[in-house]
């Protein structure tokens, strides 16, 4: 059975502003499954080190924080993606009052702002009482129902 069975064509896509419908699919990829847990973070944490210019990483419906690692010290997701946008560099030219030819890249490392006390201890209050990331009514979060 040939690839052309399995997936669809740039033209069966019919949307010619996605980089799919120029090249819907490639050859000689390694695929690997990988369930859900340690040994996939790990393997995600090698795979973004080995990505080079013009690779494409489509990272989606993830849930958790940006400093939550991959696979050890120095792993943290939000660090090896922006990493991998070439961020340091990009950094570097955004604190040197952007003099020169913007470097490649989008991705910055986020850099927490530095709180009061008072605003660390009263924001979970507020956002406990004022946001539901479930987005369920008011009745529901006070019972704890979905």
């Amino acid at each position: 059975m040939s690839v052309e069975d399995w997936l669809l064509t740039g033209e069966e896509r019919d949307n010619p502003h996605s980089v799919l419908s120029q090249r819907p699919w490639t050859t000689g990829n390694e695929v690997c499954p990988l369930i859900d847990g340690a040994a996939y973070f790990a393997e995600l944490c090698i795979a973004v080190g080995r990505m080079r210019s013009g690779d494409v990483l489509m990272f989606t419906d993830w849930r958790g924080d940006p400093d939550e690692r991959l696979d050890g010290p120095g792993s943290e997701v939000s660090r090896v993606f922006a990493q991998a946008a070439s961020a340091r560099a990009l950094q570097a030219w955004h604190d040197g009052g952007r003099i020169g030819a913007r470097p490649r890249g989008r991705l910055r490392e986020y850099r927490l702002p530095k709180l009061s006390t008072w605003s660390r201890r009263t924001a979970p209050v507020s956002l406990r009482l004022l946001a539901d990331p479930d987005g369920r009514p008011r009745h529901l979060r006070r019972t704890g129902g979905y």
